[in-house]
């Protein structure tokens, strides 16, 4: 950002444009297809980022001198903006158009971000993990980033909060990790039917099967929910269930992916295993990795892993051996002291993988004893984790 120069919006800048005033070359502007920043006035500035295929202006607000924004401004831009939108759509008599709004912790939108509901941010007294690809949740936001745009309770044009609340989270876009747990509930023999009614093609659904020929089926069905969920970015959870009802799939079992953290998935008497609850050494990977196979993809999804991450240690590493000992050190690299061994063996059961005999790898022979390691382990089953 800081190598652009900015055009000026303020009144002395309009003014001298009109008087003729010719602008030396070395400060021309360039502005780039869908993106620009511009100086609203001394205190701040403002980054316009436009999303054509999900129909998205994402705006920001900043200031190159002060560590703090004015109050007020945030709902300024908001209401100059709608003005012009209003205008517009005026203009053109398409007044039906209808907007909302949505708040997000970057200037940009990737592929998998997906922007928070107003209405869900002002009923959760804490604020809520933001979904950003990057930034892995780091940020929470809360109520006070509504006032600051001036967005109240009694202004949010966002659909009401239902009052089955899983009927509610069927109206949001998923996210990479539950698009990864939704995988393994979709019936293989019907998958073709399932991404067709969903609107991808047969030559876009051959070429997936052709490329992850070498990775599990819940692999390749991820990679088909990736490109649908790209392809389709304001699609639902309620695309997919009307989806699976018509082509006959079992549908009910779509609240098994929705996020509910990792209290959801339990570990037997694992739990509260000192040896399972520390941080994963790179020198003490080779137990894991050897357990992982071929839904490594699935598994580094579910620790937390972005897809674009993934991809990038897949073109990097074209070694199976090289690549997952890269993806279990850069999982380990990003998450520091919550790359944990109790963490791997949870999302090892999410994806339905050998956890059971993994996790004892990392006990003592004692343990296993106790533990009577000729246990049935759940990780074939297709119930609820």
């Amino acid at each position: 950002m800081r190598t652009f120069k900015t055009p000026s919006l303020s009144k002395q800048s309009t003014k001298e444009k009109h008087k003729g005033k010719a602008v030396p070359a070395k400060e021309k502007t360039c502005l780039f297809r869908g993106f620009g920043c511009f100086e609203i006035n001394d205190f701040y500035s403002m980054i316009l980022s436009m999303h054509w295929e999900r129909s998205t202006i994402a705006v920001t607000l900043f200031s190159p001198t002060q560590q703090e924004l004015p109050p007020s401004s945030g709902c300024h831009v908001r209401e100059r903006l709608e003005q012009i939108l209003q205008e517009t759509l005026k203009m053109s008599c398409q007044q039906h158009f209808q907007y909302t709004y949505k708040l997000h912790c970057n200037y940009h939108l990737n592929p998998y971000d997906t922007p928070l509901d107003p209405g869900s941010v002002i009923y959760a007294k804490e604020g809520l993990p933001c979904k950003g690809e990057e930034c892995l949740g780091k940020h929470r936001l809360t109520k006070s980033d509504l006032l600051f745009w001036g967005i109240t309770q009694a202004c949010t044009t966002t659909q009401q909060l239902a009052l089955d609340e899983g009927e509610a989270l069927l109206d949001r876009r998923p996210t990479p990790r539950e698009l990864g747990r939704l995988s393994y509930v979709v019936e293989a023999p019907k998958c073709a039917l399932l991404f067709v009614e969903l609107g991808l093609s047969m030559p876009d659904i051959s070429n997936i099967e052709h490329e992850a020929r070498n990775l599990g089926v819940e692999t390749q069905i991820t990679r088909m929910f990736l490109m649908w969920t790209c392809s389709y970015p304001n699609h639902t959870f309620r695309h997919i269930e009307n989806a699976m009802k018509k082509v006959e799939m079992n549908w009910n079992s779509l609240d098994m992916v929705l996020e509910k953290g990792w209290e959801s998935v339990t570990l037997d008497d694992m739990e509260a295993v000192e040896e399972l609850n520390r941080p994963l050494a790179v020198s003490e990977t080779t137990g894991i990795l050897s357990n992982i196979g071929k839904k490594y993809f699935n598994l580094f999804l579910e620790l937390g892993l972005s897809v674009t991450a993934i991809e990038h240690c897949e073109i990097d590493h074209p070694t199976a051996e090289g690549r997952l000992l890269a993806l279990i050190k850069l999982w380990i690299n990003t998450f520091q002291d919550r790359a944990t061994i109790i963490r791997v063996l949870k999302a090892m059961k999410v994806c339905k993988m050998n956890w059971h005999d993994t996790a004892f790898i990392y006990l003592g022979d004692d343990h296993a004893a106790k533990a009577g390691k000729g246990a049935v382990p759940d990780y074939n089953t297709d119930g609820p984790v």
